[in-house]
């Protein structure tokens, strides 16, 4: 059974509904662009005329949303793999009539976790979207941003769901997998994820997303994503937890009230010199 949070999941695949499809890039495209140039402002830092790397594109819909609110010099979207941007841009067309004019400020490359095929000290701001959670390398892969990054640049950092949060299976928008099942029962939790990898309610294309996504899952912790960045020589500007009470569960007594609470995380660093 899906509760109501499915529709967007699903719009990130070709093969959700179209209705999903809309929400999926409504949240992209006129939500988080917001959020984040929000969250930059409310620290007196513009994105104008800045140089903007977004490390873990996906689809890009983030990035046409972001440029089309601000006036980027130029946004170099890297990921893993080689997709073509032309299938947001017309999604986004066709659901909200947006022509994107602006879209040739984006330039969309192909990274891997460790190499970032930029010049050093060339990005003025960095950010990366639901990414780091399923970095196998976080380290190195914050020290190539490091690299990239101009002096006094900054990083933005969001995670959601944090691992040992709730909803840290990345299965919450599915009722089949209540909160916290993937630390209180783990055995449970491999059998019901097995029924749903296995199960013909959704197509494959959008059953290997979620595959994907809950294999690379690297458990990391606030407060070791804090440490890295701090041994980087970056300097924390700004960090905001996300956190929701829960109900007391005896077979969690492993884990700390604040990690089990904090559902997502945001932190704006600088590169010091």
């Amino acid at each position: 059974m899906l509760n109501k949070q499915h529709a967007w999941v699903l719009g990130r695949s070709l093969d959700g509904s179209l209705n999903s499809q809309r929400e999926w890039i409504k949240r992209h495209f006129y939500d988080v662009p917001r959020l984040i140039s929000n969250k930059f402002r409310e620290i007196n830092i513009e994105l104008n005329n800045k140089v903007v790397l977004d490390f873990g594109c996906g689809d890009s819909i983030i990035d046409f949303g972001l440029i089309e609110i601000t006036n980027l010099n130029k946004l170099i979207a890297t990921d893993i793999n080689t997709d073509s941007e032309s299938i947001s841009k017309k999604r986004i067309k066709h659901f909200f009539g947006e022509s994107l004019d602006s879209s040739e400020k984006l330039v969309r490359i192909q990274n891997t976790e460790t190499l970032i095929p930029l010049d050093s000290d060339s990005i003025d701001v960095a950010f990366s979207w639901s990414t780091f959670e399923h970095v196998s390398r976080p380290l190195e892969s914050l020290q190539e941003l490091k690299r990239v990054i101009k002096p006094n640049g900054y990083l933005f950092i969001q995670i959601f769901p944090m691992y040992y949060s709730a909803h840290g299976h990345h299965m919450w928008w599915d009722s089949n997998f209540p909160p916290f099942i993937h630390l209180s029962n783990i055995e449970l939790f491999e059998s019901r994820f097995k029924d749903f990898c296995e199960s013909n309610e959704y197509e494959e294309s959008f059953k290997k997303i979620i595959e994907d996504e809950i294999y690379s899952l690297n458990r990391i912790r606030f407060e070791e994503i804090k440490d890295l960045l701090l041994n980087l020589n970056f300097k924390i500007l700004k960090e905001d937890l996300s956190c929701e009470p829960f109900e007391h569960f005896d077979n969690l007594l492993d884990y700390s009230k604040a990690e089990l609470e904090t559902g997502e995380i945001f932190i704006i660093c600088q590169k010091m010199n």
